[in-house]
């Protein structure tokens, strides 16, 4: 039975907002539609009426509730953050304050977290695609993790316990790196990587459809030789665990598309095709995970550690991840033992990032040394200043 006697062609339904038995939505016709009927809709449940509320002349992103009203973005632009108080019926128009290439710039992923809203902005002249959050006033650059005008961020999941997960790339010498899963705290407004994926001479990574039931976060990734599959994660354990081990061979590639979880099964409908838009032949699958396997591909055991640039000039980054959140002190020290610099890690985390000034010292060798916060060593080797 269709609810209303009316042809919403270019309507976003399933991105809607329900909100006190109404359902609001974008509508964005397609070009040569009337384009007057392009902006955000309400359908009143209770009494079977559609009703226009805005009007305008850009295609819309998702809309969100967030503080009592509903906000959505010009897809092509980040120039403002649109609002609409469903109580009075008046509209609003935020600067953000971000300079973007409109020919270039798209906003994908708009979540409300912890009276935030948080979203990701693709604008290639600039920062590449990176999350950024909105407090009610201000808007800020959350992550910068493919510094310039590569792809930092990509999929986002809803909320999980608190926090946002997301794809998150930090190869700086290509638009399409390998892609981890990453985790942003709104309230400690930490960014943590979560599970680090190999990646094979093709493809890895690239953690996206995510889905949160069951109290745990999957997703759809790409292991080093599994291809794409099903992977679960918990934050009560910091484990993620691989759910399907399905061929991708020439006669078929498994993708997960979409999850539901019901009565301990968690049902998966895929394609079995090239995983090409448009997606035909898809098939239902479930995984009772009372049977689960245990973890695989889990965070990892032991510290590791990035230096960068190695010889350094003018300063040094020092990059580590630990297998548990701990704080860290790095020490730099000359080849005479005497300790020429000191940082003491001021948040516990899983990753830390330490740039470490090298300009006003001679050249040589130096030797760092990294502690936790109970003073067991961690990681030590050699640092050269050129």
């Amino acid at each position: 039975e269709k609810l209303v006697p009316y042809e919403a062609n270019g309507s976003s339904f399933h991105y809607g907002v329900w909100l006190h038995n109404k359902i609001y939505f974008m509508r964005n016709p397609l070009k040569g539609d009337d384009e007057k009927e392009r902006g955000l809709w309400m359908l009143d449940v209770e009494q079977n009426t559609l009703m226009q509320l805005t009007q305008h002349n850009f295609h819309s992103s998702m809309v969100r509730a967030y503080k009592g009203k509903l906000y959505y973005f010009n897809r092509n632009t980040a120039t403002y953050i649109y609002s609409y108080d469903p109580a009075t019926g008046q509209t609003g128009k935020i600067p953000t304050g971000i300079y973007t290439d409109d020919t270039k710039t798209s906003i994908y992923y708009v979540q409300a977290l912890n009276g935030k809203l948080i979203f990701s902005i693709q604008d290639d002249s600039i920062n590449g695609t990176e999350l950024y959050e909105f407090d009610g006033e201000d808007v800020r650059m959350i992550t910068n993790l493919a510094k310039g005008k590569y792809d930092g961020v990509g999929d986002i999941s809803k909320p999980y316990n608190g926090k946002i997960y997301f794809s998150g790339n930090t190869d700086t010498k290509t638009e399409h790196g390998n892609f981890d899963l990453y985790s942003y705290d709104p309230i400690t407004e930490q960014v943590l990587l979560v599970k680090e994926f190999v990646k094979n001479n093709k493809s890895g990574g690239y953690p996206h459809r995510f889905y949160v039931g069951n109290n745990k976060l999957y997703f759809t990734a790409v292991g080093a030789e599994s291809h794409k599959q099903v992977y679960e994660y918990d934050d009560a354990t910091n484990e993620v665990t691989r759910l399907t081990n399905v061929p991708n061979d020439e006669k078929g590639k498994f993708y997960p598309l979409a999850y539901y979880y019901w009565r301990g099964k968690l049902y998966i409908a895929a394609s079995s095709d090239t995983g090409i838009f448009p997606f035909n032949n898809e098939q239902l699958y479930s995984i009772d995970l009372s049977q689960k396997p245990t973890a695989v591909n889990t965070a990892i055991s032991t510290p590791q550690v990035k230096v960068y640039p190695n010889p350094a000039n003018t300063e040094a980054r020092v990059d580590v991840q630990l297998p548990r959140a701990s704080k860290i002190v790095l020490t730099l020290t000359d080849v005479s033992g005497r300790q020429v610099y000191e940082h003491h890690g001021m948040n516990i985390a899983l990753t830390h990032s330490i740039t470490v000034p090298m300009k006003q010292y001679a050249t040589g060798t130096y030797i760092y040394n990294i502690t936790n916060d109970h003073g067991e060593q961690l990681a030590t080797g050699k640092l050269m200043k050129q």
